[in-house]
């Protein structure tokens, strides 16, 4: 079903950027002077504080996106100190990614920030709305992951 009014969706993006917004945490003081990660390198700090560690091939399954991309933002986010690298004991070849300490600190505080702040938004709704809205992102997101042809800004999500 196509949405037709340019108005509703002009609405529902600048929506989405003003939770957006407040959803991004405030950096810590001590990462002040820290390298900025790209949007790839965010999507893969989220997959893995939803399950860390990964195998590189299940984080690229994940992300859907190729090993090689994924390869490009792990090494840069291991130069950044945010994630490490190890061995599955098993089968050597096998590599999973973790985040190292620094990058468990900083995930933690994402995560607690997030949450805190989660919660504020969802307050200001009646039990019945926070209900509603939950299941309608929900519904939207399977739609997202479900395309099988996204539009072309959405392919490189790299």
């Amino acid at each position: 079903m196509a949405v037709r009014s340019d108005k509703l969706v002009r609405e529902f993006l600048t929506q989405i950027d003003i939770l957006a917004d407040w959803l991004r945490p405030t950096r810590r003081s001590q990462d002040a002077g820290a390298a900025e990660c790209s949007a790839g390198e965010l999507r893969v700090l989220v997959a893995l504080s939803r399950n860390a560690p990964l195998t590189m091939s299940e984080l690229a399954a994940t992300l859907a996106i190729p090993f090689s991309t994924l390869t490009r933002m792990i090494d840069r986010l291991v130069a950044k100190g945010l994630l490490k690298r190890g061995k599955i004991q098993a089968d050597g070849r096998v590599v999973k990614v973790d985040f190292s300490a620094r990058g468990r600190k900083i995930n933690r505080y994402v995560v607690q920030s997030r949450t805190a702040v989660a919660r504020q938004i969802l307050k200001t709704l009646l039990p019945a709305e926070r209900e509603g809205l939950v299941k309608s992102l929900a519904r939207m997101a399977i739609e997202c992951e479900n395309d099988a042809n996204p539009p072309p800004v959405l392919r490189s999500r790299g």
